[in-house]
């Protein structure tokens, strides 16, 4: 068999030329996503009804809230974000006809 070559049992597997070897391209499925939004979308959490007949997301929500209320700047952050998008800083430097511009994202390790 001459290199470069694939045995004749072998050649039946391979693509023709221009066939793609994922037709169906990538699946849309995002099972974490998928699996989150039942969750958020139930009424009970771990075999137990959520109070007021309200969904989990329902509870997370007021809980967010009721945090940032109480002063929790995470909480107050998270629910900024989630409303209005992160924010994105902008510095400008330089006194000359074109300013330099660095945007600088800053992320909180807490």
């Amino acid at each position: 068999m001459p290199k470069g070559e694939l045995p004749e049992h072998l050649r039946k597997h391979c693509w023709t030329k221009g066939e793609s070897g994922n037709p169906d391209g990538k699946p849309s499925s995002k099972p974490f996503s998928d699996e989150a939004k039942k969750i958020l979308a139930s009424m009970e959490l771990a075999g137990k009804p959520m109070p007021g007949g309200r969904t989990v997301l329902e509870m997370v929500v007021i809980t967010w809230v009721t945090k940032a209320i109480k002063g929790d700047a995470r909480f107050l952050a998270l629910l900024l974000e989630r409303l209005e998008g992160k924010v994105k800083a902008t510095i400008e430097l330089g006194s000359g006809d074109e300013p330099q511009v660095i945007n600088v994202t800053i992320v909180d390790g807490g």
